[in-house]
């Protein structure tokens, strides 16, 4: 009997497959993933401080609050395609083709968008540009939207694509739809794979908290490459990118504001937060939506209102009470209630 070494069988073994050799293949066999086969790898559109982001196949998720920004977030990604840097950012490509979907707004606003692009890339004021197509579906039903999108897509062949709103491809319109949202965002799944794009599309913010509205949210944050949040402070703004699935490691944060002709400028950005940093962060805002001024809980009704605004199990709760007691961030009263620390912060 020959022993092989696992090196020679290796050899042997390769010698008998090659990747050549596996051939294409359609329903289940086509999604099995051979350790033989080469993929391709993430592609990229944009880059920013050479942190790359905007993948295609992927999508991603702006969210805000009203009038945080978002609409200009949008519109710089926008113009960076069509004149390679803006902003900050750089496209990644040249000539990329770009499909703006308005679902929201009245078509006079969507024009004035247009418009807004092509004067700040100083594209003629009277023509339409090949590269950059936007079309309104304020006034159709989330069926007929969903076949104008793939329409659309199919006639203009665009590499980045944004939605702006995904609820309202949601049948009914109920966020909160678990089976319909699960389906607008199937749908978003489906169109990033079958013509390669990277769709960013938009929702808001809860007004209690930072998070997503909606069960439409979650599944959005289940799903997403990347979650993009603006935010205004007085006349700051401030994007950032809190999930990068593709790249933790690289997160991007800047703040812009507007300049006296109505543009939005770059100024000194925030510093980057860790991804400790961050979580960190949460956490004592999330003890100070539970726990506001002169209000204690019992550790019951605290763990069962933090698992609700943080967005977790009850182990996790009871590791995050845990440890800001030992960091004197909650105190334990007399009557055995629990009251967040102010002055510790």
């Amino acid at each position: 009997m020959i022993e092989l070494n696992p090196q020679t069988f290796l050899d042997h073994v390769n010698t008998l497959i090659e990747p050549s050799e596996i051939e294409p293949e359609t329903g289940l066999q086509a999604r099995i993933i051979h350790l033989l086969k080469e993929y391709a790898e993430i592609d990229y559109l944009i880059e920013w401080d050479g942190q790359k982001c905007f993948s295609r196949g992927d999508f991603q998720v702006i969210k805000g609050k009203a009038k945080s920004g978002k609409s200009t977030f949008m519109i710089s990604l926008l113009v960076t395609l069509l004149i390679g840097v803006y902003m900050g950012f750089k496209a990644l490509k040249a000539g990329c083709v770009s499909l703006y979907i308005d679902t929201e707004q009245n078509p006079i606003n969507t024009v004035k968008m247009v418009r807004k692009v092509h004067s700040i890339c100083g594209l003629p004021m009277n023509k339409d540009d090949q590269r950059f197509t936007a079309i309104n579906l304020r006034g159709d039903n989330p069926t007929e939207r969903k076949s104008f999108i793939r329409e659309a897509i199919e006639k203009f062949r665009p590499e980045f694509i944004i939605i702006d709103g995904i609820k309202d491809l949601i049948e009914g319109g109920d966020i909160n739809d678990e089976k319909e949202s699960g389906k607008a965002v199937q749908f978003l799944m489906a169109i990033t794979k079958e013509y390669n794009a990277s769709v960013l599309t938009v929702l808001h913010e809860n007004k209690a908290d930072s998070n997503l509205r909606g069960h439409i949210g979650t599944e959005l944050l289940n799903k997403c490459s990347e979650v993009w949040q603006v935010k205004k402070t007085d006349n700051l703004f401030e994007a950032e990118q809190i999930e990068n699935r593709n790249d933790p490691s690289g997160i991007i944060n800047f703040s812009f504001e507007f300049n006296e002709n109505g543009l939005p400028v770059m100024v000194e950005s925030v510093p980057k937060m860790s991804v400790q940093e961050r979580t960190e962060t949460k956490k004592l805002e999330t003890f100070r939506q539970c726990l506001p001024q002169m209000k204690s809980l019992s550790y019951t009704e605290l763990t069962k209102l933090y698992c609700e605004f943080y967005g977790c199990a009850d182990p996790t709760a009871h590791k995050h009470i845990s440890t800001a007691i030992k960091q004197s961030f909650l105190t334990h009263q007399s009557d055995g209630n629990y009251k967040f620390n102010y002055q510790k912060t």
